[in-house]
């Protein structure tokens, strides 16, 4: 799973969907109560899902808070 955190801007969260595609489900639920308009993203990976190369991509979109969680 890889965990993005909180996401305003919806170009970024169709980026992440597009990008993660094929390798992992996005995941959105509600944000921050303070930061309107917020939501939570994460990305439940399919297996044999690279999650490295996949955070690479999340980080080089702009999600530079993102971090892998590892079972």
């Amino acid at each position: 799973r890889i965990e993005i955190g909180l996401v305003t801007e919806g170009t970024l969260l169709e980026a992440i969907r597009a990008a993660a595609a094929d390798e992992a489900r996005l995941v959105v639920d509600a944000g921050a109560p303070e930061v309107p308009g917020s939501m939570s993203v994460s990305l439940d990976l399919a297996p044999g899902a690279d999650a490295d190369r996949l955070l690479e991509v999340v980080w080089s979109l702009g999600a530079t808070d993102a971090f892998v969680l590892r079972d």
